[in-house]
């Protein structure tokens, strides 16, 4: 129960209004923002419950606002919640530190550049902090990210990124052979809806994937799909359906296929995500 407690209170401290872009502290506007989606869903007995928490800090806010230097910070959680004891199975840290530049927010008099959303350049690590354990997983990896979309009320896009990983690990046996079931890059590809004047969406459809093979790999029997769906917000919260397949959602598992619903090897999971203004 406690867990329980703690976990919840986690996700919801992020809608707080206070984690907005647009709130203004004393010192000026809020550092703090979301950075991807925060969710809670909920599975079947095989998938169970999986939860991300996941903020930004702008770290020259006060000094050169939207210079874009930020550290992001988010962490995958999965729960077995439904079992006697509750156990997370596991828990992947992944601390960031990316320059973005957005079109129409940025430190060049906020200029607009046609279909681009922003352009992003990071490294970050990601490891499941087992220590010497034998399920302990990481890398870290240097990236660019773009994102282009046109549309205002009808918005349509497309995300990549593309990735280097530089260090798997302290030991070979550590995971020598990740990059072959994640590949180099992943793709979203998009479609959101918005009220006319309205600045945050409704409703977000977002297929994600990536194939695996290793550098510049395009083995489609590796990496995953991902299917998002989210509804028009209620208060702070938006429906959120979520299917998964292939390998690497969590890295103590990065390189078993992932069986879920109905053992089709989709893993279903339905919840709340968090919309913070």
């Amino acid at each position: 129960m406690l867990k329980f407690f703690l976990a919840v209170t986690a996700v919801v401290m992020l809608s707080i209004p206070g984690f907005s872009d647009d709130t203004v502290i004393a010192s000026g506007p809020n550092p703090f923002s979301q950075y991807r989606f925060n969710y809670m869903i909920f599975g079947d007995n095989n998938d169970q419950v999986k939860m991300l928490v996941s903020i930004k800090y702008d770290l020259f806010q006060s000094l050169v606002p939207r210079l874009g230097f930020y550290i992001g910070y988010s962490q995958t959680m999965f729960w077995q919640l439904y079992d006697l004891q509750g156990p997370f199975e596991d828990i992947d840290f992944n601390p960031d530190f990316f320059w973005r530049f957005e079109s129409k927010h940025n430190f060049i008099n906020n200029v607009d550049i046609p279909l681009l959303d922003y352009i992003q350049f990071g490294f970050e690590h990601k490891s499941n902090g087992k220590g010497d354990d034998p399920d302990h997983h990481g890398f870290n990896r240097y990236y660019g990210q773009i994102e282009l979309s046109a549309g205002h009320d009808v918005n349509i896009g497309l995300n990549v990124k593309v990735f280097s990983i530089v260090q798997l690990g302290a030991g070979d046996d550590l995971n020598p052979d990740i990059q072959n079931y994640i590949g180099s890059y992943e793709a979203t590809v998009f479609l959101k809806t918005m009220d006319p004047g309205a600045k945050t969406f409704n409703e977000e459809l977002l297929f994600t994937f990536a194939s695996g093979g290793g550098i510049f790999g395009f083995d489609f029997t590796k990496g995953y799909q991902q299917l998002d769906l989210l509804i028009r917000p209620v208060l702070f919260f938006r429906p959120y359906i979520q299917l998964f397949h292939g390998y690497d959602e969590s890295l103590i598992n990065y390189d078993v296929e992932s069986v879920g619903f109905m053992k089709s090897g989709i893993a279903a999971r339905i919840g709340m995500a968090l919309e913070i203004f």
